[in-house]
């Protein structure tokens, strides 16, 4: 993206259809195909008007041969040369803190100090983009302030602790306590000792798993412990 974030995916939406931006309809592959289209068009089951799925759910049924494989690969070519998809705008708050974290930690692993930079760059512009003063998080770019998920705070919270370790200020060492804290306080079932992934800020019930994320939680402990090793924090330390 041009504002320095990184945007979520590449859109394989087109002409309203779900992933048509990587599939034919009826009407391409006679385009592409000419007298050799009927009987491909009657083989996959393809819609007759428009990209869509193949009808036909037994494709691993359908009977190899050179007539076929040259179809194929004919599509294939068209296809590919027909354009990417367009690059869905979104940028995800906990997407973008775990490629600034993965650039500033391979940076100082390989001592490539321009992934590094990078790398710090992009948490700047993270923090500045998706946490504001008053606590609110920005779940995507351009959409209106809300309460993070637990994703987004323990991203968030991690990239703090990579940039402090990294640079010794103790701003950033805040930043990650605060998320920590956050996460903790919002998203954390204290009786299971796991978090959930709602986006809703309090959507822990304490005496009710549902939700809850095992392998985040996973995730959360061992930052917690980093963090709690850091910076004594007793809510914390209670937790990890």
């Amino acid at each position: 993206r041009t504002d320095g974030l990184v945007a979520a995916a590449l859109d394989a939406d087109a002409q309203g259809t779900e992933g048509g931006a990587y599939l034919l309809g009826a009407d391409e592959v006679r385009q592409v195909l000419g007298d050799e289209a009927a009987w491909v068009i009657e083989a996959l089951h393809l819609p007759e008007h428009g990209p869509g799925l193949p009808q036909r759910r037994d494709l691993a049924a359908l009977v190899p041969s050179p007539p076929l494989a040259a179809a194929l690969e004919a599509l294939g070519r068209y296809r590919r040369h027909r354009g990417r998809a367009r690059r869905d705008d979104k940028a995800l708050a906990d997407w973008n803190a775990a490629w600034a974290i993965a650039l500033v930690r391979a940076g100082r692993a390989l001592a490539n100090p321009a992934w590094t930079t990078r790398g710090l760059a992009l948490a700047r512009r993270v923090w500045d983009t998706f946490a504001d003063p008053s606590g609110a998080r920005h779940v995507t770019w351009h959409a209106a302030p809300r309460g993070g998920s637990a994703a987004d705070e323990l991203y968030l919270s991690w990239l703090a602790l990579e940039v402090w370790e990294l640079t010794a200020e103790q701003a950033w060492l805040a930043r990650a306590v605060d998320s920590a804290l956050r996460l903790m306080e919002l998203h954390f079932l204290p009786r299971f000792g796991l978090c959930v992934a709602g986006n809703d800020p309090g959507s822990a019930t304490p005496d009710r798993l549902d939700g809850a994320h095992p392998s985040l939680s996973s995730l959360a402990l061992w930052h917690l412990g980093r963090l709690e090793t850091a910076n004594e924090v007793p809510a914390l330390t209670s937790w990890s």
